[in-house]
């Protein structure tokens, strides 16, 4: 009887001209990478309406903002206007939540995690 032939198994491709994009899906939430010195979220832990400031108005010129649960589902998504910018999650339940701020062509400025207490 022969050996069988050795098998590979490649999981996870993601084919994509930001690295950022594929460095953000395998990290822990303490470990997400971008510019964070440049946007100041407050209050953080809160009731469920957050301020962001962003430091450079050239960061936010067709920036958007995009809030997701612990599940990974879009809850909320805004394009951001001016250097300080609010966003209402007072429809969502207590818990933590990850945000990220993304550049016009879709690159990572910020991430970081809310607190809805």
């Amino acid at each position: 009887m022969t050996e069988p032939d050795a098998f590979y198994y490649i999981d996870d491709v993601i084919v994509t001209t930001d690295s950022t994009y594929a460095d953000s899906l395998f990290t822990g939430v303490n470990e997400l990478k971008g510019k964070s010195e440049e946007v100041k979220v407050f209050p953080n832990p809160g009731k469920g309406v957050y301020t962001f400031e962003v430091n450079s108005e050239q960061l936010i010129v067709n920036s958007k903002m995009e809030v997701y649960n612990m599940l990974g589902i879009k809850v909320k998504s805004e394009e951001l206007k001016v250097e300080s910018n609010v966003i209402d999650l007072t429809s969502q339940p207590a818990g933590i939540y990850l945000y990220r701020i993304l550049s016009e062509k879709g690159g990572l400025i910020s991430s970081g995690k809310l607190i809805i207490q």
